[in-house]
């Protein structure tokens, strides 16, 4: 009796979606079915290829790019990666069916937001790409830059998020599970805190109509923008 590949579709969905979200961990633990056969091979590299979550190791993303053949390129839909990796990642001008990048921002500051997260370095990367959703998590910041390298750089865009609210000052003091280093130096812890309490009123703007209306205007190019979340800590 042949099961049907609808359902061995579904079960490996399951499995994939339940696992640890870095692509390389789940690709190990998928050996054996990679090994079993051809079709089942095809299914569960193509499900994988589908959403890839790279965190902060390079040798990962160097590895998986070097076993991909040309065509599995265009298996990835979804990308989740960190900001480093932009000006580094020369493989991601060949993701022409990537529709949704996350972009997590942790190890950026606010004087390095700018340089990382620019409009010539984004759209190197990305202009040509068929990206309609975009979303950065723990960003130091949202200002008129930021909001004007991403219309330069994604002009499909759909979907827009923005999360400003976090807090990095615990892994600045607790490495022990991490393989590279943080300055906890107090110019760096202060720059942390503002990181965290960082509101753009009053200190970037008057008021939150004053603000909005900046932001509209910075993002007015995107014409098919109909979803914006902005997580913006806003002060008393």
């Amino acid at each position: 009796m042949r099961i049907p590949l609808e359902l061995v579709d579904l079960t490996l969905r399951h499995y994939i979606h339940s696992q640890s979200p870095s692509t390389v961990l789940v690709i190990r633990s998928l050996i054996p079915v990679l090994l079993s056969c051809s079709v089942l091979h095809s299914l569960a590299l193509n499900l994988v290829l589908a959403h890839i979550h790279f965190d902060h190791r390079p040798a990962d993303m160097n590895k998986l790019w070097s076993c991909l053949k040309d065509s599995q390129f265009n298996c990835i839909k979804c990308l989740s990666i960190p900001s480093w990796a932009i000006s580094t990642e020369y493989e991601l001008v060949r993701l022409t069916s990537l529709n949704s990048i996350i972009i997590n921002c942790d190890d950026e500051t606010i004087n390095t937001l700018s340089r990382s997260l620019s409009a010539s370095s984004l759209s190197i990367c990305f202009l040509e790409l068929p990206i309609q959703s975009l979303t950065l998590i723990r960003a130091p910041l949202i200002g008129i830059p930021l909001l004007q390298a991403i219309v330069a750089a994604f002009p499909r865009l759909t979907d827009l998020t923005i999360d400003v609210v976090r807090s990095r000052l615990s892994r600045v003091f607790n490495q022990a599970d991490r393989d590279y280093a943080f300055c906890s130096c107090i110019g760096c812890v202060e720059e942390e805190l503002e990181c965290m309490f960082h509101s753009p009123v009053p200190f970037f703007y008057s008021s939150i109509d004053v603000m909005t209306k900046a932001f509209a205007i910075a993002l007015k190019p995107l014409h098919q923008l109909h979803r914006l979340r902005l997580g913006i800590l806003l002060s008393d």
